[in-house]
């Protein structure tokens, strides 16, 4: 959505008791956007900077031009609300909110992490449970129309961040030992189809297997061989939905997997579905959705 010619996107995450999501580790990203990530249930980390946050309910988190981030679904029950938008929608902020800018300038002494007081914590879920409604019903029309409950959002994370100004900076103590973790997981994402393993990893980063393998359980709670299986799965999975024609032999090894018996077993685990059974009812949806329009 374009409001004064400047860019404003809303995006729901959530991930229901039961149901898989295709991959509970982004890929490092940095943008020209300023983000905010309100967490409303569940737990997730997210390494800013090399910084590693841990969050749960009610935590707000400010991630600011350029500053390089991913994130990492800790909790089997998850949903956040990310409100991204061009710095420019500060510069025509109202006069009341003038001094908005300033929280979202880096400096050596910014909070990224704000924790909701609990006086606070239902105005604001309802302002985003407001903007992200007038997002999702209303993009195309009357855009304006969330120009008011944005502004009135930032003013309450404003406040929120005054509050938490003079408090301790509330990063893990940990973050240093672990900032390799943020290169090693751009490494997975950018390699994962192919033959890679602990001790590549562990020697890329000057570090022992096993102090590597504690790190992965430590920060992302599963395995350094989990993680590479889910990002192959997922691949897997966006295979089997766009190229009908192949069969489940290629696109298992096109996603990393030497043989199909472990492919088939690897893709019913993290789906609860076999492969051509997933395709099926992709299909099926698929043409559903067209029979509608």
């Amino acid at each position: 959505m374009l409001l004064n010619n400047q860019l404003l996107v809303i995006r729901r995450n959530k991930n229901a008791k039961g149901v898989k999501l295709r991959d509970t580790i982004s890929a490092p990203v940095s943008h020209n956007e300023i983000e905010l990530q309100f967490v409303l249930s569940g737990k997730c980390s997210y390494f800013v900077n090399d910084k590693l946050f841990h969050l749960e309910k009610n935590d707000l988190l400010l991630v600011r031009e350029n500053e390089q981030h991913l994130w990492v679904f800790t909790s089997p029950v998850m949903e956040k609300i990310c409100v991204m938008f061009s710095p420019g929608l500060l510069d025509s902020a109202p006069a009341w909110l003038k001094s908005i800018r300033n929280i979202f300038t880096s400096s050596k002494d910014q909070v990224d992490k704000i924790t909701i007081s609990k006086s606070g914590d239902t105005e604001i879920i309802l302002v985003l449970r407001k903007i992200a409604a007038i997002y999702e019903n209303n993009n195309a029309r009357n855009p304006e129309n969330i120009l008011g409950p944005f502004y009135y959002l930032l003013f309450l994370v404003q406040e929120n961040y005054n509050d938490s100004k003079n408090k301790i900076q509330n990063y893990d103590s940990e973050s240093n030992k672990f900032s390799f973790m943020t290169q090693l997981l751009g490494w997975i994402d950018e390699r994962f189809l192919e033959e890679i393993n602990l001790d590549s990893l562990a020697e890329k980063a000057g570090l022992s297997p096993n102090y590597v393998s504690g790190a992965f359980k430590k920060i992302t709670g599963r395995t350094f061989k989990e993680i590479l299986i889910s990002k192959r799965i997922s691949y897997a999975r966006g295979l089997l939905e766009t190229e009908s024609g192949k069969s489940i032999l290629s696109i298992a090894l096109r996603s990393g997997f030497s043989d199909i018996s472990n492919f088939n077993k690897m893709f019913f685990k993290h789906t609860g579905l076999a492969p051509k059974n997933y395709r099926k009812i992709h299909i099926l949806n698929r043409k559903k959705d067209q029979d509608r329009k």
